[in-house]
């Protein structure tokens, strides 16, 4: 199975938004730069059978632009997403339940390099994802390995 861990798209700045951190909406340049990447990573994967995304607007509408090149793709919400959510081990849980070739999660840092870290048997990793970034876990039954991580420009730049 995969995992493709995914960084939302560009928002508009915390202290540009007068609202909750949870309602921040994406920019109009990270909206077409995700659908740029999201169609590059689509010819790399070209099959996402299940999208989880935390139910935080700007990683809900990334994953709206996801299941966009992944037509067929169930979308799940769950709060477990949640940019002050710590529990790696219900997030994997929830991954086992759903089980699929290849899942993608849609989230915030640093939740998700920490979730892949809990994943790969490290307490962290030495980077952090871009937005619209992936980081692709390959996971069977003799453990987990990181497979790739593509930063948007070259998701983008796959695209053409």
């Amino acid at each position: 199975m995969k995992i493709l861990l995914i960084r939302h798209a560009i928002a508009v700045a915390r202290e540009e938004f007068q609202g909750s951190d949870l309602d921040r909406p994406l920019t109009d340049k990270g909206k077409k730069r995700a659908r740029r990447a999201f169609a590059g990573l689509e010819r790399i994967y070209p099959g996402i059978q299940k999208i989880f995304t935390s139910p935080a607007v700007r990683a809900h509408h990334s994953a709206r632009l996801l299941k966009r090149q992944y037509p067929e793709a169930e979308v799940h919400l769950s709060d477990l997403l949640l940019p002050e959510a710590q529990d790696d081990d219900s997030i994997l849980s929830l991954i086992q339940s759903h089980m699929a070739e290849t899942i993608a999660i849609v989230g915030h840092e640093p939740n998700l390099t920490r979730l892949a870290g809990t994943m790969l048997g490290s307490h962290s990793l030495p980077f952090e994802l871009s937005k619209a970034g992936v980081l692709v876990i390959e996971t069977d039954e003799t453990g987990s390995r990181m497979e790739s991580l593509l930063t948007p420009r070259i998701l983008r730049r796959v695209y053409g």
